[in-house]
């Protein structure tokens, strides 16, 4: 199918290879670490970019929503919340009939992370 969309989990794989490029672009020694770390499983590796935005985040007050009710801070604050949480719900129901949704949110604040992370570094690069 020509014109099926592109699974979060994808999208966040494209994310983490323009990433490693910038990274080695700007020679961020964190993020590449976070990215190329062999030892590191998915998940810590995931864990590691989210410290890197909230390297970031933290006291940054850029509105990040057109409503201007969030700031980068509060955004990163409630996403990496909202993720962890995820992450326990996917561990102890495997089998309700919302099992499914959390991987598949999980996933989209992954995407998110990525997609926020590919965006700042694009604009330091530039």
């Amino acid at each position: 199918m020509a014109g099926r969309k592109k699974s979060y989990a994808a999208l966040t794989k494209q994310n983490l290879g323009e990433l490693k490029k910038l990274s080695e672009q700007l020679e961020d020694f964190k993020l590449f670490k976070a990215l190329c770390d062999k030892d590191l499983t998915e998940a810590q590796t995931i864990e590691a970019l989210w410290n890197t935005y909230k390297d970031i985040a933290e006291g940054d007050k850029t509105e990040v929503s057109t409503d201007k009710r969030a700031n980068l801070t509060s955004r990163y604050r409630e996403n990496r919340k909202r993720w962890k949480q995820l992450i326990q719900w996917e561990k102890k129901d495997t089998d309700s009939k919302y099992a499914s949704f959390y991987a598949e949110e999980r996933q989209m604040l992954e995407w998110y992370l990525t997609e926020s992370l590919k965006e700042i570094y694009t604009e330091l690069a530039n």
